[in-house]
């Protein structure tokens, strides 16, 4: 869909080019996440490829045909473009904003209406709450997802975000990211998506660009790039912890373990003689809802605790479709080696320390 031969744009005066040399194809329905320090040329790539400014030399071919021979405005109206600052239009309507290139386009005004509606709902806005409403009337967060159904207005089959979710805090940025994944999964837009983060490229990337001093050092998917770094530059920039941050990559199901033992009340005799054999002994309800969990560990060392009270005090479990990370997350918070694994309110299954240390071992190897 994207493609970028020898890509380079130089400044006047400058010893370096923003961009230099660059190669790069991005499939179809793939997201591409440019990533690396500030001034690396990940955001001046962006506006190359919708030819907000123009490159030095090198070739751009979009869905194989060549930019540079398009007129810049029927390029731009086949690329949704959202920026970190979101440039809404203070003095229009939410509705008004959306509805910028369907008018330029002289779509008829049912249309832009239903439209409008469509993308606010899609980017979990209601259109009844905030289509009339003015900029400064809604949160940083809401903003951000008028920015994005702006960009998707006319159904582009490319959209390029530069820090779409950077000037949001990290709870609303958190949200941000995942709903727009899950949009991803239905509207399939070749994205190219420039962040500061490493976390954030792992988290929203198909495929990785890494960038420094204007060239691409690594191009690969987060595995790739996770387990096997190109160089030390790359080590570095994606962290000593790179294994776990692997384990963002993987769902908890991955290392998911059936529980073996599990009763449907808390009676101590019966728990202790089960725990005789079995590692862990959750305890559900009849609907198999869990109520908590005690190890063999913790029962030979209960201090002034009671059974009971060491049950109820478990509450660490994760949905069996959050990431490994969430699950160790949980570990580290409530101080157990061991987390339910959960779908929906019902237990099925565990995920213990040991494997989850064993995973991380075999990605830093």
């Amino acid at each position: 869909m994207i493609r970028l031969e020898k890509l380079t744009k130089k400044y006047p005066g400058q010893k370096i080019p923003a961009v230099n040399g660059i190669d790069l194809h991005v499939k179809a329905g793939e997201i591409c996440v440019f990533v690396g320090p500030s001034g690396c040329g990940k955001s001046t790539t962006l506006r190359l490829i919708n030819r907000l400014i123009e490159p030095t030399s090198g070739s751009i071919y979009i869905d194989g045909k060549n930019a540079m021979e398009k007129n810049p405005d029927e390029l731009r109206q086949n690329i949704g473009y959202v920026i970190q600052q979101i440039g809404l239009l203070p003095h229009k309507t939410i509705k008004d904003n959306v509805a910028i290139v369907p008018k330029l386009l002289k779509w008829p005004k049912d249309k832009i209406t239903k439209r409008v509606d469509e993308l606010l709902i899609l980017v979990g806005l209601d259109p009844e709450v905030v289509r009339d409403k003015y900029p400064y009337q809604l949160s940083g967060g809401m903003m951000q997802r008028v920015g994005v159904a702006r960009a998707m207005a006319v159904n582009p089959p490319i959209m390029l975000m530069d820090e779409p979710f950077g000037a949001v805090d990290p709870l609303v940025r958190s949200y941000l990211q995942d709903e727009f994944l899950k949009i991803q999964q239905d509207i399939k837009k070749t994205i190219c998506f420039v962040t500061h983060s490493i976390n954030e490229a792992i988290k929203m990337g198909d495929k990785i660009a890494i960038m420094n001093e204007g060239q691409i050092v690594q191009y690969g998917t987060p595995e790739e790039i996770l387990s096997s770094p190109a160089n030390d530059f790359v080590a570095e920039f994606v962290g000593a912890d790179r294994g776990v941050k692997m384990l963002g990559l993987s769902k908890c199901s991955h290392l998911m373990e059936s529980v073996e033992c599990t009763v449907k009340e808390i009676d101590a005799a019966i728990i202790r003689n089960r725990l005789e054999k079995h590692m862990v002994c959750f305890v559900v309800d009849r609907e198999n809802k869990p109520v908590g969990f005690i190890t063999a560990e913790e029962l030979k060392d209960l201090g002034n605790r009671t059974i009971e009270e060491v049950i109820k005090g478990h509450s660490a479990f994760v949905q069996v479709y959050e990431p490994l990370n969430n699950a160790l997350a949980a570990m580290l918070e409530k101080d157990t080696d061991v987390v339910g694994i959960l779908d929906g309110e019902k237990l099925i299954g565990m995920l213990t320390w040991r494997e989850l240390k064993k995973h991380v071992s075999k990605i830093g190897g």
